[in-house]
C-alpha cells in the first residue's frame, strides 16, 4: 500500500503545473501594440463585475448568437474581455469557476456564499482555506482584493490553480486505498486488490481528473468510501458503519451534487441487513438524515437561498440546464466515454465481468462468503454506478470528450469487474497471469498517454504556443479573418493577435462558415479527433501533438485543427 500511494502521488503530481496563465501569451495577443496594464483591461470592461442575483459561473456579458456569424474582437472592450481570460484562465475551462466563486465571497462581512452550487461547499471552502494557508506559508503571495494586480501578474494567479489541484491529488490518493479495499471484498489475497489499485492509478479518467482542480474525482472517491461503509454495515450490523455510510453519502453530495445517486446504498443495505420492516425504516432514516445534514452543513447557502434569494438559485440552475439536455440518444457516446475512461482493454474485460456477474448471480460467489461476500459487494458497488451512468447517458448526446469525467465510478466498477472476471473465469494460473498483465499494461499505456499531455503542457513552450506560432505565420502571410467555434479563451484557441486578426464566432455547429458572404481565411477548432476539412479548406499540417493518440477527456496539450482557405 505504501508503494502504491508513493507511486500515485508521484504520477499525480507530475505535470501539475500544466496549462497555467502566463504573460508569454502577450507576444501573440498584442502583436505590435503596447501591452495593456491590468488597470486598463478593467477600465475597458474586462473586470468581470459581480451581481448578487447571478450565479458566479454565469457569463456577465453573454454574446447573443443567431444563425449568422459574430465578430468577437471588434472593439477594445471585447479585446479586454478576451485578454482577461488569457491572463486569468487556465487551459481547463472549468477550473476558473472555483476562483470566480471564491472571489464572490466577503469573509470580512461574514459572507461565505459561493454563489455557485454545481460544485459543493466541501470543494469550494477547503480550496479557499488551502489558498489562505499557502499564502501564510509563502507559496503564493498574500491574497489581495486587487484584480489589476493579478492581471498584471498572471503567473502569480496561476499558482492558485496548483493549490486547488493539490486538493484533488489528496482525494485521488485516498482513492487508491478505497479501490484496494473494495477489491478485497471480491477475492482473497493481495494480488487482485494491488492490481486494482494499480489499474486505478493509471486509468485515463483518474490520471486526467487527478490533474484538474475539479470536484468530480473527489466526489467519486467519497462514493467509494460510502460503498465500503455500507458493505461493512451489512457484514457486521454495527451502528457505526450505518453512521459512516450516511456521513460519506452526504459528503459525496456535498463535494459535487452529481454524486447524489450514492444515497441508493442506504436503502439497499437496509433491505439486506434489516430483519424486519421497522428496522429497515430506521436504518434508512438514520442514514439519510445524517447524509442530508452533512450536505446542508457543507452547503448552508443552498437552503438559505431557497428561502431568501431564489433568483440566485434560479440563475444557477438556468445556467446548468443550458449545458445539458435530456435526449436519450447518448447511450453509445456514454459507452464510448466509459471505454475511454477505463482504458479500452479493461473496459472490454470489465463489461464481460459485469454481464457474467449478473447472469451467474450467487453462483459466482465463494460459498464461504455467503451473504457477506462478493455478491453483496457487487450490488452495493454496481447499483450506484449504474445510476450514475444512466443519469449522464441521458444527457451525453453531442457533448465533448471531457464529459467522461462524470463516469469515474462506473469506470472503477469496470476495472474491478475485469480483474474479478479473470479470477473467476480462468482456472489456469498461467493464462490468468497473462490476462492480468494484458489488462494492467493496457491501462498503463492509455493512462501514460494522458500523463504525457500534462507533462508537455507544463513546459514553457507548450503545444498551444506551437499552434500560435503557425497562426502568427499565416497572419504575416496575409491571412486576416479567423473563424472560431467557441468564445476565444486559452483552452479553446491558441493566443492570437487581437489587433490583426478578425475573430468570427461561427453559428452553432459551424454550418454557415462565412461573414458578410466572405469565407474566413482560416478556421480553428479544438478537437478530440481530426475531422475532414470543410469544403473549400485544407488542413494545415502540424508537428505538435498530432502524432500521438487522442486524449478526448483531457484539455492538456490539446489538438487543434487549423483549416486554411484554398485560393
Amino acid at each position: 500500500m505504501a508503494g502504491l500511494i508513493l507511486l500515485a502521488s508521484g504520477l499525480f503530481l507530475t505535470g501539475i503545473h500544466w496549462g497555467l496563465p502566463s504573460s508569454t501569451a502577450d507576444f501573440f495577443l498584442f502583436g505590435d501594440q503596447p501591452v495593456w496594464s491590468g488597470e486598463r483591461i478593467i477600465a475597458l470592461g474586462g473586470g468581470g463585475q459581480s451581481d448578487g442575483n447571478r450565479a458566479a459561473d454565469v457569463d456577465r456579458d453573454p454574446v447573443a448568437y443567431t444563425q449568422s456569424s459574430v465578430v468577437m474582437n471588434a472593439t477594445d472592450a471585447q479585446r479586454a474581455e478576451i485578454i482577461r481570460r488569457y491572463r486569468l484562465f487556465s487551459h481547463q475551462p472549468d477550473e476558473m469557476t472555483t476562483m470566480m466563486s471564491l472571489a464572490q465571497m466577503h469573509p470580512g462581512r461574514g459572507d461565505f456564499d459561493p454563489r455557485m452550487y454545481k460544485y459543493g461547499g466541501l470543494w469550494v471552502y477547503p480550496v479557499g482555506a488551502m489558498l489562505r494557508a499557502s499564502a501564510a506559508m509563502g507559496y503564493i503571495k498574500p491574497l489581495v482584493n486587487d484584480l489589476a494586480f493579478y492581471l498584471d501578474n498572471p503567473e502569480v494567479f496561476g499558482r492558485f490553480y496548483v493549490v486547488a489541484r493539490l486538493y484533488t491529488v489528496f482525494w485521488a490518493v485516498v482513492g487508491v486505498w478505497a479501490v484496494f479495499r473494495l477489491a478485497e471484498f471480491f477475492t482473497r489475497g493481495l494480488i487482485v486488490p494491488a492490481l486494482a489499485a494499480l489499474g486505478y492509478i493509471f486509468m485515463p479518467v483518474v490520471m486526467n481528473m487527478a490533474h484538474e482542480a475539479k470536484p468530480h474525482l473527489p466526489g467519486a472517491v467519497l462514493m467509494l468510501l460510502a460503498v465500503i461503509a455500507a458493505i461493512r454495515f451489512v457484514q457486521t450490523g454495527k451502528a457505526r458503519w450505518c453512521i459512516w455510510t450516511g456521513l460519506a453519502c452526504g459528503a459525496a453530495a456535498g463535494m459535487v451534487p452529481s454524486s447524489t445517486p450514492v444515497f441508493v446504498v442506504i436503502p439497499l443495505m437496509a433491505m439486506i441487513r434489516g430483519r424486519h420492516w421497522g428496522e429497515r425504516i430506521r436504518i434508512v432514516l438514520a442514514g439519510c438524515i445524517l447524509g442530508v445534514l452533512v450536505y446542508m452543513l457543507t452547503n448552508p447557502y443552498v437552503p438559505l437561498n431557497l428561502i431568501y434569494n431564489r433568483a440566485l438559485i434560479q440563475s444557477h440552475f438556468s445556467n446548468t440546464s443550458v449545458m445539458y439536455h435530456v435526449t436519450g440518444a447518448g447511450l453509445i457516446h456514454a459507452i464510448r466515454l466509459m471505454m475511454e475512461g477505463t482504458g479500452l482493454v479493461a473496459g472490454i474485460f470489465g463489461a464481460v465481468g459485469v454481464v457474467v456477474f449478473i447472469a451467474a448471480g450467487r453462483k459466482w460467489v465463494d460459498q464461504r462468503d455467503a451473504m457477506e461476500g462478493s455478491f453483496v459487494a457487487g450490488w452495493m458497488l454496481g447499483l450506484p454506478a449504474l445510476l450514475v451512468a444512466a443519469q449522464f447517458a441521458l444527457v451525453a448526446d453531442g457533448l465533448p470528450g471531457e464529459f467522461g469525467r462524470f463516469f469515474v465510478l462506473p469506470d472503477v466498477v469496470l476495472l474491478i469487474a475485469a480483474l474479478v472476471a479473470i479470477v473467476k473465469l480462468t482456472p489456469n494460473a498461467g493464462f490468468r497471469m497473462v490476462s492480468f498483465v494484458f489488462v494492467i499494461a493496457g491501462g498503463v499505456f492509455f493512462g501514460s498517454n494522458y500523463l504525457r499531455g500534462f507533462v508537455r503542457d507544463s513546459r514553457p513552450i507548450n503545444g498551444r504556443l506551437v499552434y500560435a506560432e503557425r497562426l502568427h505565420e499565416l497572419n504575416e502571410a496575409g491571412a486576416r479573418t479567423m473563424g472560431i467555434y467557441a468564445d476565444p479563451a486559452p483552452y479553446c484557441l491558441p493566443p492570437v493577435d487581437l489587433f490583426s486578426w478578425q475573430l468570427i464566432r461561427l453559428p452553432a455547429g459551424g454550418v454557415a462558415m462565412t461573414h458578410s458572404d466572405v469565407l474566413a481565411d482560416v478556421l480553428v477548432r479544438a478537437v478530440d479527433a481530426h475531422q475532414p476539412p470543410p469544403p473549400g479548406y485544407r488542413r494545415l499540417p502540424m508537428n505538435s501533438s498530432d502524432s500521438y493518440l487522442p486524449t478526448p477527456i483531457s484539455w492538456a496539450d490539446k489538438t487543434f485543427d487549423i483549416f486554411v482557405r484554398q485560393k
